[in-house]
Order: C-alpha cells, then structure tokens, then sequence
C-alpha cells in the first residue's frame, strides 16, 4: 500500500501539515482510499488494479491539489472577514459595557433618583433620615425640625402624608409621632414606609408612616417615571447593547471555529462519493 501513502503524502505536502485539522483530513483520506481498495479487492481486481482505480477515482494529484487549493483560498478569504468582524463586534461591545459601567459607577447611588423629586413621600424620608441618623435621641428642636417639614409638605400636598411615627429598634416607646386628619373624600393608603436609619452610633430607626391614595399613586408614578428615566439613559441602553453583542460575538466565534472544518470535509465528502 506504499503507492496509496505516496499518493496522499504528495497531495497534501503543500498544505501545513502542523495544522491538527489537515493531519485528519490526511488519515481520513488515507482510510477511506485503504477501504476503496478492499471493496475493490472483492470485486475481483489484483491489489494493483485495485490502487490504481482507487487513485483514479478519487482524482489525479494535479487536480485534487488545484481543487483543494482554491477551496482553502476562498475558506480564508471567508474566515478573515469573519474574524475581522467578530473581532470590531468584540471591542464595541466592550466600548459600550466600559461606559455602562463607569456611567454606575458614577451614578452608583441611583437612590438619589428617587429623592429628586420634593413632592414624593420618599423626599422627605430622606430628609429626616440625615436629620436622625447621627442621633441616639430625638429632642424637642429636631422635633420641631421635623413636624415643621411634615407641616409644610401636606400644606402643598393636601395632607398627603398623615401619620408618621420615628422609634428607635432597640426600645418600645414611639420617640416622635405626626398624625393629622386627612381631607374629607380622600383614602386612605396602604403605603407605609418602614425605613431603617442607621446612625454611627451603631443605633438603627424605624420610620413608620402612612399617605393616601393619592399621594401614594403619585409617588409610585414618580418612581416610575425616574426609573424609567434611570433605564433609557444612553450608558444604560449601551450596556444592554453590550450584552446583545457579546452573544453575536460567541455565535460568530463558533461559525469561525466551525468554518476550519466544514469546506474541506465538504470537499472529501463529495470525492469519496465519486469512488
């Protein structure tokens, strides 16, 4: 079976012989030839005869390595454009996920969006939260503080926020308690803020509160609105841009490995079918 590796040793000596997929493609191409031969054998053909019209079949050396030529010249030509432009998809997506995560990092308090807006419920929790936080005790000036700001805020939001009441965790007794009567014809909500202060003497504050429903309605649609602004923002938009992107990179990457091994087995596939 000398002539069969000859034959196949001169086909691909002018391919990379280093590459794994070229070294299959040669053994693959050997087999094949070795179990044409054997069909052949049992036909009745001498071990010559069979060789020679294995070899015949399967094409003269010339033509097998022009065919094989052209095919891994348009195979490169289709890879390097692939690999170009998985390569520019790669590193806009990471342009747009850089800026989606600077754009966080800046803005990495997004509770701040939601306390912007001075006619929300949440505003003036966030108010007295700073007002409290450093405190073990609440005395009667920060109280006044604090039923002042409560006074002001229902005055332009028709007693939106009717009760509210301050305790610290660790005792029982209410430290500070608002209540007011709400407007005749409104309702009453279900929206209660249980908040948590922390203060940086290790004591934690619960802020209780009621509002009606009108006020809690536009309080939830100014949460809304700002997390939907928060949402749309353009580094955002990128980041999400960014994920859509890496998947395309991840499909194109695969096409690219795939792409190797699918022209040249494409290639024998069809010669071994002409034996």
């Amino acid at each position: 079976m000398n002539k069969i590796e000859e034959y196949v040793e001169k086909i691909y000596k002018k391919f990379d012989e280093k590459d794994e997929e070229t070294k299959i493609l040669k053994e693959e191409t050997k087999v094949h030839l070795l179990e044409e031969v054997k069909e052949l054998r049992k036909q009745g053909l001498s071990e010559n005869e069979s060789i020679e019209k294995a070899i015949t079949n399967f094409g003269e050396e010339k033509t097998v390595i022009k065919e094989m030529s052209l095919i891994l010249k348009k195979q490169s030509k289709f890879i390097n454009v692939l690999k170009k432009f998985t390569i520019i998809l790669f590193i806009i997506a990471c342009v747009c996920l850089s800026i989606n995560i600077a754009d966080q990092f800046i803005n990495r308090n997004e509770s701040d969006i939601y306390t912007a807006d001075e006619n929300t419920t949440t505003y003036i929790f966030d108010v007295i939260a700073k007002k409290i936080k450093n405190e073990d005790t609440l005395d009667s000036n920060l109280k006044n503080e604090i039923t002042q700001l409560l006074d002001e805020f229902n005055a332009k939001h028709n007693n939106g926020l009717y009760y509210l009441k301050i305790a610290r965790e660790d005792m029982p007794d209410i430290n500070y308690e608002y209540k007011i009567d709400i407007p005749e014809g409104s309702i009453e909500g279900e929206y209660g803020s249980v908040m948590g202060v922390y203060s940086e003497k290790g004591i934690e504050w619960g802020i209780d509160s009621n509002t009606t429903y009108e006020q809690t309605s536009y309080d939830y649609k100014a949460h809304s609105d700002a997390r939907n602004k928060m949402i749309n923002r353009i580094p955002n938009r990128l980041g999400r841009i960014s994920n859509y992107l890496f998947v395309v990179t991840i499909v194109l990457f695969c096409i690219y490995l795939m792409s190797n091994i699918y022209l040249k087995r494409t290639f024998l596939r069809n010669r071994f079918l002409k034996i």
